[in-house]
């Protein structure tokens, strides 16, 4: 199954959420610093990794900007690898590890606020991101799919079922973005699972593209519909 990035959420009031902003860097020890930053990073809470030498690794970002702050939600941002170009999403979830048991497990410990999650799975659930009614409704369109004419994404038999899974996802306000889409329709083990064939990947760049477009105008029919209630022209 597809990989990946772990998340970690810290869920709370805003006093909640600046107790953790004041003390969660108390916690910064072993392999770990906290430091400060007065420039653009200055809504920051920034932790460096030290892995063996005294040249740190990494840089873990949390942000908590007022819009954040006053959400009730912050999560851990971004780690920053320092010692090479990139991270594997294997080695950026190794390093959230390290800082939830270094860090979060003591804080939490002591700490009754704010919630902390656990951090989340690395393997890729669509459940997560769409309904069950959205997904019955994409496994009955993905599990129909039949080769069709070149230049055509659909036949006339799979295109209600395709729409009822984008009216679905619009029903729930849960707007898929690119890469959800391109999992269930290219990933191997996703789509033996279900039991359908592989779509290729031309045919699901354009139902992708068309999934942006029939949703924007599902939106854009609400807010006339919406409007025009408002307005008294029904």
């Amino acid at each position: 199954m597809k990989k990946i990035y772990r998340e970690i959420y810290f869920q709370g009031n805003k006093e909640d959420l600046l107790y953790l902003v004041k003390n969660l860097p108390k916690y910064a020890t072993r392999k770990w610093q906290h430091r400060t930053d007065e420039g653009i990073l200055n809504k920051y809470l920034l932790f460096r990794y030290f892995e063996r030498d005294s040249q740190p690794v990494s840089e873990l970002s949390i942000y908590y900007g007022n819009k954040k702050i006053n959400s009730g939600s912050l999560q851990v941002s971004n780690i920053v690898p320092l010692s090479q170009d990139k991270y594997s999403i294997e080695e950026y979830n190794g390093i959230l590890m390290h800082f939830y048991q270094d860090i979060i497990v003591p804080y939490k410990g002591e700490n009754a606020v704010p919630y902390i999650t656990e951090p989340s799975t690395d393997i890729y659930d669509p459940h997560r991101v769409m309904s069950e009614k959205a997904y019955n409704a994409l496994v009955r369109f993905l599990t129909n799919m039949n080769v069709v004419e070149p230049g055509d994404i659909m036949n006339s038999i799979e295109e209600p079922m395709w729409y009822d899974f984008v009216y679905q996802t619009f029903e729930d306000g849960c707007r898929l973005g690119g890469a959800d889409l391109a999992y269930v329709f290219l990933d191997d083990d996703f789509v033996d699972e279900i039991g359908c064939a592989k779509m290729d990947e031309n045919r699901a760049e354009q139902l992708i593209h068309r999934y942006d477009i029939e949703y924007n105008m599902l939106e854009y029919s609400g807010k006339i519909a919406g409007q025009s209630l408002k307005w008294g022209t029904f």
